[in-house]
């Protein structure tokens, strides 16, 4: 009898540890770069933010183990050196042996790593885009005068809309062969970045398994083309509350628009694109055509108090501003996930144009004001 008590526990004992043991995950990893080492680096969950694990760079290397009951997305951070620079790296987090470069964007070692690493790291299509966007963006950055950086930003533009289609295909590709796990989820994230529609991604959910149509960023971003259907061009403008600029006081969109047509530009000042436009077009066209009877607008999303006085001063902004800090809803109910984002509204409330850019700004109100 005593034998049969003590046999029980001991299966039981048995099958935690065989399942701990299939279940478990290494990953080995190295970022050999200077002024690292002894810093801590750190494991969390890049959907949910929840932190996984810890431990220190030794000699440019690292370990982390665990066990995982649902694959996730790890995301793979070292903390800032001195001089207050970082890397970071992401690798699907699933039983097995995973092996991470950070410095080289290197992954292997398990099923959905090698998938990832050959279909959208290693791809040579993809990585001839890549490099020619960081080659046009330094252009772009280094343009002596507007019409030069213009003429960049068209050329940037199209190679972007090729590695756009490229990674579409690329993106395409793994969601059909990976259905049911967290990498066709991300490949379909992918996917979705580049739908006009919440029917369009609903669809591609339902051909999915649980693991897919549960991942939250994919839900996140069909609430989002849901929002962008609402305020679509065609629409009426959906009104916004918030805080005048330049009185302090409780406002709306629609208040400020006061029945005119208005250019909505959605904003912030750390936004360097956002200075941008705002210091190339926005301010001559407030100048250009407010007498003609239109209405700029900025909606700064996001920002700092501080400093979005600071650059409305530098910037010599005199136009209408919407600060959207009572409930920061403004980007969600537009469906904005991307800034600036320049909205052009008819004096009737219809959208006219949605995402505004450069030379079409003006185009499109000088077409508004002649009707």
């Amino acid at each position: 009898m005593n034998r049969i008590k003590f046999l029980v526990p001991l299966l039981a004992l048995f099958a935690m540890a065989s399942c701990g043991q299939k279940n478990s995950y290494t990953i080995n990893g190295q970022l050999q770069a200077e002024n690292f080492d002894g810093n801590t680096i750190y494991l969390t969950d890049l959907v949910s933010g929840n932190a996984i694990d810890s431990t220190t760079l030794s000699n440019g290397t690292f370990t982390f183990n665990g066990v995982v009951d649902e694959a996730f997305i790890g995301r793979i951070a070292i903390a800032p050196n001195e001089n207050g620079q970082s890397y970071y790296g992401i690798c699907f987090v699933e039983p097995g042996t995973i092996f991470i470069d950070i410095f080289s964007d290197s992954l292997s070692g398990t099923p959905m790593n090698d998938a990832y690493y050959a279909n959208f790291t290693n791809n040579n299509e993809l990585l001839e885009y890549r490099n020619l966007l960081s080659e046009y963006y330094a252009l772009y950055v280094g343009a002596a005068t507007p019409e030069a950086r213009k003429e960049v930003e068209k050329q940037y533009d199209s190679i972007d809309n090729l590695y756009m289609s490229a990674t579409k295909t690329v993106a395409e590709n793994v969601f059909n062969s990976n259905k049911n796990n967290i990498l066709g989820a991300y490949a379909l994230t992918m996917l979705a970045d580049q739908m006009n529609t919440a029917e369009e991604l609903q669809s591609k959910m339902n051909e999915a398994g649980e693991k897919v149509q549960s991942f939250a960023p994919l839900k996140s971003r069909l609430v989002m083309l849901e929002s962008i259907s609402k305020t679509a061009v065609g629409q009426k403008f959906t009104n916004l509350k918030g805080t005048d600029y330049a009185t302090g006081n409780p406002t709306t969109l629609s208040a400020m628009i006061e029945g005119q047509v208005a250019l909505v530009d959605f904003w912030a000042s750390w936004c360097g694109p956002c200075r941008q436009e705002i210091k190339e077009n926005l301010i001559r066209i407030h100048k250009t055509y407010a007498p003609k009877g239109l209405k700029v607008i900025g909606i700064d999303v996001n920002d700092d108090p501080v400093k979005h006085k600071t650059v409305t001063e530098d910037l010599g902004i005199t136009y209408n501003q919407l600060i959207d800090n009572i409930d920061n809803s403004a980007c969600d109910i537009y469906g904005i996930n991307g800034i600036p984002h320049i909205i052009l509204i008819a004096a009737d409330g219809t959208i006219l144009a949605r995402d505004l850019r450069g030379d079409a700004i003006e185009e499109a109100v000088k077409e508004a004001l002649a009707k």
